[in-house]
């Protein structure tokens, strides 16, 4: 028989971790897949995850997720600032440009060589005066 002391081992496992539950033995031995746990225990139980622990799991999941994702966007940005700041504004670099155009949401008339340059000329003034 599972008592509570098994139990409570169940539950601090699964604090910290990702997965929903794990079953227990009467030997406080924890398992992931049911057949070996009956195997080793006919009286293993299944321990679902604390509803406080999911949530602080999930959270913190998503923070995890969402500094990463700040983390990569901030990246990203100073990849293409330098970029920008190595790239000679003229017509044979318009791919460039264009994507330099596209990346920083710059608004143009059109998209034209003649429009990026001058669109990205204004561009690089504005971050100089920040």
């Amino acid at each position: 028989m599972v008592t509570e002391k098994e139990k409570d081992i169940a539950q601090e496992y699964l604090a910290d971790k990702s997965i929903k539950g794990v079953w227990v033995n009467s030997a406080g031995e924890l398992f992931f897949d049911e057949g070996l746990a009956k195997a080793s225990d006919e009286e293993a139980e299944f321990i679902k995850k604390s509803k406080a622990d999911q949530k602080e799991s999930d959270t913190t999941a998503t923070d995890k997720k969402d500094e990463a994702a700040e983390a990569q966007a901030a990246e990203l940005k100073e990849k293409n600032l330098k970029l920008l700041a190595e790239t000679e504004l003229r017509k044979e670099n318009y791919q460039t440009m264009k994507a330099l155009v596209k990346f920083f949401e710059i608004t143009t008339e059109d998209h034209k060589a003649d429009t990026l340059i001058t669109a990205l000329t204004n561009f690089k003034e504005t971050l100089k005066s920040v």
